[in-house]
């Protein structure tokens, strides 16, 4: 965890903030979050990615690019942030039943003398 590597790389145990796992409602807002800001995706046909000149229209390529691997950075670094707290987990379930006892094992060495 955060504050296994901090604490082993000399940051203090003041320095260590304690994780708190998230409950199913936070995960839930935090994942729809995500989907929200995924249809903001940016699209060539934006008209912040064209420009109007005398001599025609012309697509501002190097703004595109830096757009778009600017809003796929900032995606993965929310979905990292729901990994990094475990959000991917879904509730703890029921414990299962106890399984079939186990053949008998081959008796031990004899103990000294």
């Amino acid at each position: 965890s955060a504050a296994a590597v901090l604490l082993a790389f000399g940051g203090g145990a003041s320095s260590v903030k304690a994780e708190t796992p998230m409950t199913s409602k936070e995960r839930q807002e935090k994942i729809n979050n995500i989907r929200k800001n995924l249809e903001s995706y940016p699209k060539v046909s934006d008209q912040k990615f064209w420009d109007q000149k005398w001599y025609g229209t012309y697509f501002k390529e190097e703004n595109s690019q830096e757009e778009l691997k600017n809003f796929t950075e900032e995606r993965l670094k929310e979905i990292l942030d729901l990994i990094e707290k475990g959000a991917t987990k879904g509730d703890k379930g029921e414990t299962g039943l106890a399984g079939p006892v186990g053949p008998a094992g081959k008796a031990g060495a004899r103990g000294a003398q």
